[in-house]
């Protein structure tokens, strides 16, 4: 309901992802006191009518913010701004309700993952190609490394940006330890893009 808050949800679509193992009746009951559960909850902190249950579809009214509400707007807006980039780094201490394994948040997982992996990768490239220096480029691009170990494209731009800046035996350790994943864990060899970019430092 959180995450569909600006639409309803149909019951039966609520019981598909949360009560499929459960037979038809015994999941329609689960739903329905797990509802008046919520809804009494939400009530106890002051929020009024926070469930709307209409045409067999429920959805959340509640007047509250959070992460993801903020995350959606980052994302929709589109600014690559530093203070926005701070604020998705603060949020992602783990990808989208990470600590639980509910087999419905997967695809929201994804999604979130992959449109926070292509904002923070716009972001850094724009930085480097500027060779503009920051703790936060820095950051930056090591938590889209993190989020995506393999992509070639953003260890070419961690290469770069270290070698701008000089941490030449960071970088080389970088390049080292990316170059033996991708030939241990995949069994391919780094690009000849990455390649140049690295030894470029080293022919200055």
């Amino acid at each position: 309901l959180w995450l569909n808050s600006d639409k309803p949800v149909h019951k039966d679509k609520l019981i598909d992802e949360i009560f499929a193992k459960k037979e038809p009746d015994k999941a329609a009951t689960l739903l329905h006191t797990t509802v008046y559960q919520l809804r009494k909850t939400l009530e106890r902190l002051g929020q009024k009518a926070p469930i709307i249950y209409q045409e067999e579809s429920y959805q959340l009214d509640i007047r509250a913010k959070s992460d993801l509400q903020e995350l959606k707007q980052i994302l929709k807006e589109q600014a690559y701004s530093d203070q926005s980039v701070e604020s998705i780094i603060q949020m992602q201490t783990g990808s989208l309700m990470e600590t639980e394994s509910y087999q419905w948040a997967q695809s929201e997982q994804y999604m979130y993952h992959e449109l926070i992996l292509i904002y923070l990768l716009a972001y850094a490239t724009e930085k480097v190609q500027k060779q503009e220096r920051s703790p936060l480029l820095l950051k930056t691009l090591m938590l889209i490394h993190q989020m995506d170990p393999y992509n070639e494209d953003i260890a070419q731009l961690i290469v770069a940006h270290l070698g701008d800046l000089g941490h030449l035996p960071k970088m080389e350790t970088f390049y080292h330890d990316f170059t033996h994943r991708l030939k241990e864990e995949l069994n391919i060899r780094p690009t000849t893009k990455l390649v140049e970019i690295y030894e470029g430092y080293f022919t200055k």
